[in-house]
């Protein structure tokens, strides 16, 4: 059995579990940016068993198979950092967050719109990626919810072997590997929150990447209708929102997330 330990912002998941376990897809390096607060632990048992661990005491739960138990666990740690988040006034919306050059970069759109492959390129190019899939929102503020990078097996052969080391094989077709973003590079950096410069709306095609100026109500509308599950106070999550499209460049990046795409990522920056 192995044990480590993983920060989730305002507190730490220790996990335990054999090598192989599913429950590893928790597991990541990036550190918080604040004082952790309390322990969530999950401990893999015999039998598909779950063994949680936190202030409330300790339980067991069982399930039909390690994938079920590990998507549950993962459910349950987001949930609780969402709660969270929504208690301290953050709202959340579904999209990437690349420090890239000084410039903190928001890539947004649903899932399957490129900002996983987008964000990996701009970390090729010296880019520190925070999060591919969640970024929460306060007074103008971005921050990475942390989580394991979700791309096609195939994809991760260009990633530095330590990344390539710690990916997880999700049960998917095509088959989709989960890797940890502190490992892209030599150390896992620190990433905190501040103001975005830079706000990109995917909108996928299969022409050569286009970019050009989205305005004000594209923001909002896009936005807003991809966080709503995430963000149930939708007069604050507009109001953020609007402050994010006054504080930061919007522009919509139409067609392909290839290298041409990061290219024009790039050039922005």
């Amino acid at each position: 059995m192995r044990i480590a330990r993983s920060d989730y912002l305002w507190f730490a998941v220790r996990v335990t579990a054999g090598a192989e376990d599913p429950l590893w897809l928790l597991q990541h390096s990036l550190p918080s940016p604040f004082r952790l607060e309390g322990t969530l632990g999950l401990a893999a048992l015999p039998g598909f068993g779950l063994r949680v661990s936190d202030r409330a005491g300790v339980r067991r739960q069982e399930f039909d198979s390690a994938w079920a138990r590990a998507e549950h666990a993962y459910a349950m740690v987001h949930r609780t950092m969402m709660d969270r988040a929504s208690a301290e006034g953050w709202v959340g919306i579904r999209a990437a967050q690349v420090d890239l050059r000084g410039t903190r970069i928001l890539i947004a759109g649903p899932p399957g719109a490129g900002k996983t492959t987008l964000a990996l390129g701009l970390a090729a190019r010296g880019g520190t990626i925070g999060s591919d899939e969640v970024v929460l929102l306060r007074e103008g503020h971005a921050l990475a919810l942390p989580r394991r990078l979700r791309l096609l097996h195939d994809a991760t052969t260009h990633l530095p072997e330590r990344a390539r080391e710690s990916a997880v094989e999700l049960p998917y077709a095509p088959p989709v590997d989960a890797v940890d973003p502190g490992r892209l590079t030599p150390s896992p950096p620190l990433v905190a929150p501040r103001v975005p410069e830079l706000l990109v709306l995917l909108t996928p095609g299969t022409h050569d990447p286009i970019v050009s100026e989205a305005s004000p109500l594209q923001v909002i509308a896009e936005l807003s209708t991809g966080a709503a599950p995430m963000s149930p106070d939708r007069g604050k999550l507009i109001g953020e929102l609007s402050r994010l499209q006054r504080n930061a460049r919007c522009v919509r990046l139409t067609g392909r997330a290839d290298d041409h795409g990061v290219d024009a990522l790039e050039s922005l920056v």
